[in-house]
């Protein structure tokens, strides 16, 4: 996706999103048994609008292009999540099929909760309420 030309200042101002990786052990806490996974974190902070939805799908679509086993999409420092970034979150479970795991990481009662929750996304993709939940569920 691109941005409308001279916009892309103003999305970033709106909306920062950074991309970590990470190697995550099983619940059996034994890396030596074959059971750990590459872990890609995506984490958006500010608003996800039309106007910056591009930023958080480019990340989404990077990461996911890397074949993590887990891709964590950490969304506790958003503000807004419009349906652009619902759709984004729907997009990117439905790209990583069975292979890669997604789980969108939000703030109970936050703004970015109550979208997931008010347009039944959360039914349809695992959501937790924090990092750490990310990485076991």
């Amino acid at each position: 996706m691109s941005l409308p030309e001279g916009s892309a200042g103003d999305a970033e101002d709106l909306l920062q999103v950074h991309t970590t990786t990470t190697v995550a052990s099983e619940p059996d806490g034994d890396p030596a048994d074959g059971d750990s996974a590459e872990v890609v974190m995506v984490a958006a902070t500010g608003e996800v609008d039309m106007l910056t939805v591009p930023l958080l799908a480019d990340a989404v679509s990077a990461a996911l292009a890397r074949g993590p086993g887990v891709l964590v999409i950490d969304l506790t420092g958003v503000t807004f999540l419009a349906s652009a970034g619902l759709s984004v979150l729907l997009q990117a479970d439905q790209a990583a099929g069975a292979a890669i795991a997604v789980r969108v990481v939000v703030i109970p009662g936050s703004a970015a909760e109550r979208s997931i929750t008010a347009a039944g996304v959360d039914a349809l993709l695992t959501v937790v309420g924090t990092r750490a939940a990310a990485l076991i569920a």
